[in-house]
């Protein structure tokens, strides 16, 4: 099994590092997944699309059962959420995403 802490809204460059370090730091992971951000984030400039429709893009590509956690504080958040569903990623996209990731042990559970 593996875990995936991804803060895909974030702008990595721009501070975002420092807001998703201290993010995945309260929560006890390291922050890993820089390159998995960059690379959704030039997806999402390519497809002229918000991040968010990349990544859960990406989640409803999968044939198993997920659950994200969309942080919705503007209707604008949840319209980027329902928008993603007509967001197709081709399998070079997919793998594309996927190659950086590392699988890292579960924590927090005993």
């Amino acid at each position: 099994m593996s875990y995936r802490v991804v803060c895909i809204s974030r702008d990595v460059g721009a501070g975002g590092e420092d807001v998703g370090r201290a993010v995945a730091s309260q929560l006890g992971f390291r922050y890993v997944d820089e390159e998995i951000v960059r690379r959704v984030a030039r997806l999402a400039e390519l497809r002229g699309v918000p991040r968010a429709q990349i990544a859960l893009a990406w989640m409803l590509s999968k044939p198993v059962v997920t659950a994200p956690l969309v942080g919705a504080t503007r209707i604008g958040h949840i319209d980027d959420a329902v928008a993603a569903l007509d967001v197709t990623l081709t399998d070079d996209e997919i793998a594309a995403l996927e190659r950086p990731y590392t699988p890292r042990p579960i924590v927090g559970f005993a």
